[in-house]
């Protein structure tokens, strides 16, 4: 046999390996056994998407931001998205349109609640715009009203943004979850896993990459304490934990809690849990992401985290049939909210409370 002829079926095995690998790694040979440990859910429908969501601990008001991302994220006359608001202390609960008369391009993904004291909210959303690029915009709420813009902040640093989480009134962390924006090295980066995008610190006046080296960093969250922040990474399928400095804002890498599934937004509960939404399916939600498939397996995880050691419970796992591709869970008392990154509805959940703790999955 020539040389040549073993050199090309040496590349096609390797090549075959390769993608096996992938199909692995992205969970494409998982089977995918529907549970449910909630005890009722009401769809809501009618929004764009309902990709990440914050709840006011205090107030019961869910924060809910909405958009078009296929149309967003691909032509620059897309619709505006827009925030919702939905009261879950309300018998007669409804989605409440909070930001109708914005007078710049808006398409919200990631979002995050700062209050200073009992009666001031300030909601911090990014915006992915293609017209003006990628910022973060501050908004103020006040309880029976709109939320009132009040700045916008940009910086060349913030240009691939995904989630945003306030520190101060003007300071936050935010995720960059590329390094290249588009073309032939974004597919690069994503098919080859590679490590390469970073979570960066707005200090109130300028930005600095604060922790790098991460698969798709995703999700930004910052315990009440402000002791320490958990950056979901989806392509390293686990939550890197890093310890902060608060007079500076610097972090030092502690701990990573390894899910094996696509993690995407973080939030907390009032107990100090994390409740992650995820994609166990990497390959079928990208799929899904590109309209080639009608659905994609949704997964929430219930996290209780102390140093060194995190205990992780699977609370609901589908196909898609319910809710497609959940992209976020956000608990306030019996309520879980689940939300989506393409499906035009969301799912208010009401959580078994006697069952809760007693499906341990790692």
């Amino acid at each position: 046999m020539k040389k040549s002829v073993i050199y090309a079926l040496i590349v096609i095995i390797l090549v075959l390996l390769y993608g096996i690998k992938t199909w692995h790694d992205a969970g494409e040979f998982k089977e995918i056994l529907s549970r449910n440990d909630m005890r009722d859910c009401r769809e809501y429908g009618g929004v764009a998407n309902s990709e990440d969501i914050a709840v006011h601990p205090v107030l019961g008001m869910a924060f809910i931001s909405s958009d078009n991302i296929r149309l967003s994220q691909t032509r620059d006359d897309a619709p505006q998205g827009m925030i919702y608001g939905l009261d879950l202390d309300a018998e007669d609960g409804r989605l409440i349109e909070l930001t109708p008369d914005l007078v710049f391009d808006f398409h919200p993904l990631g979002l995050g609640l700062y209050t200073p004291d009992d009666t001031t909210t300030f909601l911090f959303v990014v915006n992915r715009s293609l017209k003006a690029g990628h910022s973060v915009e501050i908004f103020r709420y006040a309880p029976d009203s709109l939320l009132r813009h009040v700045e916008t902040i940009r910086d060349p640093l913030i240009r691939s943004a995904n989630d945003v989480a306030p520190v101060g009134r003007r300071s936050f962390y935010v995720t960059n979850d590329h390094r290249f924006t588009g073309g032939l090295m974004k597919s690069v980066e994503d098919y080859l896993q590679l490590s390469l995008s970073n979570v960066i610190y707005y200090d109130g006046s300028s930005a600095r990459v604060i922790a790098g080296g991460l698969g798709y960093a995703n999700s930004v969250l910052v315990d009440e304490a402000g002791g320490l922040v958990f950056v979901s990474a989806t392509i390293d399928q686990g939550i890197h934990v890093y310890e902060r400095e608060p007079s500076d804002g610097s972090l030092v890498a502690v701990d990573f809690i390894e899910l094996g599934t696509g993690v995407d937004n973080l939030t907390f509960d009032a107990d100090g849990a994390i409740w992650a939404a995820a994609h166990p399916q990497l390959l079928t939600f990208v799929a899904y992401l590109k309209g080639k498939r009608s659905r994609s397996p949704s997964q929430i995880l219930k996290i209780r985290y102390e140093k060194d050691t995190a205990r992780v419970e699977e609370i609901f796992l589908s196909q898609g049939e319910d809710i497609s591709a959940s992209s976020v869970a956000a608990r306030y008392r019996d309520h879980l909210l689940i939300g989506s990154v393409l499906d035009h509805r969301l799912l208010d959940c009401l959580l078994r409370s006697q069952q809760e703790g007693m499906n341990p999955q790692f």
